[in-house]
């Protein structure tokens, strides 16, 4: 609910200040602080894998979708999209520090077979991220800039994505197409 209040047409009103503080102060923290837990629960015994999963995926899209919806605006305010978007990571490290194997897909929900589809869901969602970035200029190689750094310097500590950032790398960076700041690319 949170989400779609966010990005539903009301979400065009706030100014954007007030989106930067609703993404730092409220977003980022709620779906990480949340995640954490979740986390935790899949090790207890007694955790319901199916309201479990349906949580991570509300959290993960509480990152995501807003960030993505409200890009061009967050880029406006460079401080606040650097911290935002890094914190963003971090919630993302959380989810995708470890690798795990991956999982076949059976009846039964177990604890591993939710970690890697909510890791897999993640890391589509990051992947994603990181292609918009890119076309709009913000991500370049990992040596260029101050973002583009940290960015790729976050995702090596995510173990999980490490199969997939030479590709990232190559779909993202392929070419430099129009800025998403000169209003000619599209956000979802």
């Amino acid at each position: 609910m949170l989400t779609d209040a966010i990005i539903d047409r009301h979400g065009k009103y706030l100014p954007d200040d007030e989106i930067c503080k609703i993404f730092s102060d409220i977003c980022v923290p709620l779906a990480g602080d949340r995640m954490k837990d979740l986390l935790a629960a899949t090790a207890k015994p007694d955790f319901r894998a199916e309201e479990v999963l349906i949580e991570l995926e509300m959290c993960i899209s509480l990152l995501f979708k807003p960030f993505l919806h409200h890009l061009k605006r967050l880029l406006a305010s460079d401080e606040a999209f650097v911290g935002i978007w890094m914190n963003m990571l971090s919630v993302m490290t959380l989810l995708l520090g470890e690798d795990i194997a991956p999982q076949d897909e059976g009846v039964e929900l177990t604890p591993e077979r939710l970690l890697w589809t909510t890791k897999e869901l993640g890391s589509e969602h990051l992947r994603n991220a990181i292609l918009v970035l890119a076309a709009s200029g913000v991500l370049k190689t990992p040596d260029a800039g101050q973002v583009s750094a940290l960015t790729w310097n976050s995702i090596d500590d995510m173990a999980f994505c490490q199969k997939y950032v030479a590709e990232w790398q190559q779909q993202g960076l392929k070419e430099s197409p129009p800025s998403i700041a000169d209003g000619e690319i599209g956000v979802v």
